[in-house]
């Protein structure tokens, strides 16, 4: 027995890996543009959530698919209100969702 197995805890060795699946390492200070998509926007755009590296900003309407409605939907960037012409850029945090009435 060497010196670190020596020094070990006995409760480390009996760990079981962890089954939780983590995301890929991004490197310090690249963070992503992340888009979430609620209600049936997410249907249109195939998926409730999306990262994207963006090397300029960009406006959202070009990172939409072009069936995506225009009218009665709700944006914000970063918990503010946005729209489809506002530019988006990394570490931007973008949720897209339907306006929902009812009574």
């Amino acid at each position: 027995m060497n010196v670190a197995q020596a020094l070990r805890p006995a409760y480390i060795a009996r760990l079981k890996p962890c089954a939780t699946k983590f995301k890929p390492f991004r490197a310090l200070g690249n963070k992503l543009a992340e888009l979430k998509f609620f209600g049936y926007l997410s249907d249109i755009v195939g998926s409730r959530g999306k990262e994207v590296n963006l090397e300029k900003p960009i406006p959202l309407r070009e990172m939409l698919p072009s069936p995506f409605p225009e009218t009665n939907i709700i944006i914000l960037i970063n918990e503010k209100v946005g729209g489809l012409d506002s530019l988006i850029q990394d570490e931007d945090s973008v949720v897209l969702m339907p306006i929902l009435s009812g009574g």
